[in-house]
């Protein structure tokens, strides 16, 4: 099955296709650059470029967030782009959602505006939301993190795919700290399969008792099981390989589908 790209065309940016690295903002937007100096607005404020921004004029609001994105690098408070993350407007609060994803760990302090953005319905927004908090979340971030993995049965396949490699790069602290909150259903199976990820990462030798865990968790028939599974397989394939080699037969496409995007990493 091939994994389509969440759409960003309303907005003029373009995307990546699953499993493979995020372009930069550069990459994103580099093309479609304008000639600001023919309106005059060439050294605008990051204040004038938020109100255009909300403004939606047609055409240059990815022009106007890159201008903003350098303005954040270089020190612009970043708790000041809230009006972009509090928009009832879809294709404001994506931009803006999507500018938190560039800003990595400089957004940390986000996280508050980010969060309520992973309930929203457009699977975009909560694709990018997932992708943002990936360098932000920490063990003080339970209840944001518990609900990204929740999300790991979201109707959209891309939203989907992208908890798995939220649960990827997460720091290990970030599980227990799940772990510790409730989830709307099936709470065991979930605090049972980020057991089972924890046990993986501090582990320093092969143990058939992890190696047994996984293997279970892989080939039940819950798909929640089976994403968690090959995530700590993922994770433990530095020590034992085998439970990541054998996602490449499972019946799940969405499986197979991210063992070939992170057979590099494994394997580099």
């Amino acid at each position: 099955m091939e994994i389509k790209a969440v759409s960003k065309e309303k907005i003029g940016l373009k995307t990546v296709h699953m499993g493979k690295e995020l372009p930069t903002r550069k990459e994103y937007l580099g093309g479609l650059k304008m000639n600001l100096n023919q309106e005059g607005n060439n050294k605008l404020s990051a204040t004038n470029l938020i109100e255009l921004i909300l403004k939606k004029k047609e055409g240059v609001g990815q022009t106007y967030a890159n201008q903003l994105l350098d303005l954040l690098y270089s020190g612009y408070p970043v708790s000041e782009i809230h009006p972009l993350l509090t928009s009832n407007d879809p294709e404001i609060l994506d931009l803006g959602i999507w500018i938190t994803s560039e800003l990595g760990e400089l957004g940390s302090e986000l996280i508050p505006y980010i969060a309520p953005a992973l309930s929203s319905c457009d699977a975009s927004i909560r694709f990018w939301a997932i992708d943002s908090l990936i360098t932000k979340v920490n063990h003080p971030h339970g209840e944001v993190i518990a609900t990204v993995i929740f999300l790991i049965n979201d109707h959209d396949e891309n939203v989907r795919w992208k908890v798995l490699d939220f649960l990827s790069r997460i720091p290990i602290e970030c599980f227990r700290a799940a772990r510790n909150c409730d989830f709307p259903k099936n709470n065991i199976e979930y605090k049972s399969g980020l057991y089972f990820i924890e046990k993986t990462v501090h582990s320093k030798r092969k143990d058939i008792n992890i190696y047994d865990n996984i293997t279970t968790l892989i080939k039940n028939k819950s798909r929640t099981s089976i994403f968690l599974g090959a995530v700590a397989a993922f994770r433990y394939a530095k020590i034992d390989e085998r439970p990541f080699l054998s996602l490449k037969n499972s019946s799940n496409e969405e499986v197979v589908s991210y063992f070939n995007s992170m057979y590099e990493e494994v394997f580099e």
